[in-house]
């Protein structure tokens, strides 16, 4: 090595600290602190894990990040198996209550446990990303976000049965909250009259692969003054031109894959009245 050149390992503890913000929890907890005694002093920091997010991680028996979250276990008694449940203990725990932004994995590898836990764990969070949920785990959810007083986006996988009741809450214990994205959900008239009524500072809304007519989405438009993105991607129930666009004045207003009318907007009202949809 030339004379001079610092190696990475020498580096302050509060630069390492700086890079590693950077990192995924992943390489974060199975990388980084593998190295050497100083990277793992540093990746112990809970700066370090403001940012927990769990969406690519691949958290199979077999995937390699599972081999590699081993050997960082491994002087455990007993070694942990690895699960998500597990990982995220670890994240948590790690972050020591100062996350901010957390976003669980799609699919059903999460539950409303996990939900609860963060509630009870990470009490800063401004950004989440929910898993999805059954019908009956949604019920406790705004019991849940009552807890985020410092919440200012959530998203969704789909509109939640007790959509009005969550959004109540957000508006009564979230006082910075200006982005909300979900899909798979009708937006009804009630429900646009109560989003401008209940959330008017919303910046960012977006749906997608769900269902709004153009007056409910004039609703919102007008309602929500400070609205400069709207999305809604391959969803039912109405079309904008190039001009009306123009018109709207937003910073976005995307609507790729939306049409007034398909095949399956019969099936998809059919599927909402299922599920109990306003």
């Amino acid at each position: 090595m030339e004379e001079g050149r610092r190696r990475w390992e020498d580096l302050e503890t509060d630069c390492l600290v700086k890079v590693f913000e950077r990192l995924g929890v992943d390489d974060l907890a199975a990388g980084a602190s593998l190295v050497c005694k100083s990277w793992r002093r540093a990746s112990l920091s809970p700066e370090c894990w403001k940012i927990l997010n769990f969406q690519r991680i691949d958290f199979t028996p077999w995937g390699s990040f599972a081999s590699r979250f081993k050997n960082q276990m491994k002087a455990a008694s007993p070694p942990p198996r690895l699960s998500f449940r597990a990982f995220l203990e670890f994240a948590v725990r790690r972050s020591q209550r100062s996350a901010v932004q957390l976003a669980f994995p799609s699919g059903c590898m999460a539950n409303i446990d996990d939900v609860v836990h963060v509630a009870d764990e990470c009490p800063r969070l401004e950004v989440l990303v929910l898993p999805k949920l059954s019908p009956e785990e949604e019920e406790r959810m705004p019991g849940l976000v009552a807890k985020w007083s410092h919440l200012r986006c959530l998203e969704m996988a789909r509109k939640p049965c007790c959509f009005l009741e969550l959004l109540t809450q957000i508006s009564l214990n979230c006082r910075s909250f200006e982005v909300l994205k979900m899909s798979v959900g009708r937006i009804s008239k009630e429900v646009a009259l109560t989003i401008a009524s209940l959330v008017p500072r919303l910046k960012h809304f977006g749906l997608s692969n769900g269902y709004i007519c153009r007056a409910e989405m004039m609703v919102m438009l007008e309602g929500c003054r400070e609205l400069r993105i709207f999305e809604a991607v391959n969803c039912i129930g109405f079309a904008v031109d190039e001009e009306s666009k123009k018109a709207l004045g937003m910073e976005l207003f995307d609507c790729r894959g939306s049409k007034l009318w398909t095949p399956r907007s019969q099936e998809f009202s059919a599927y909402c009245f299922r599920i109990g949809e306003v």
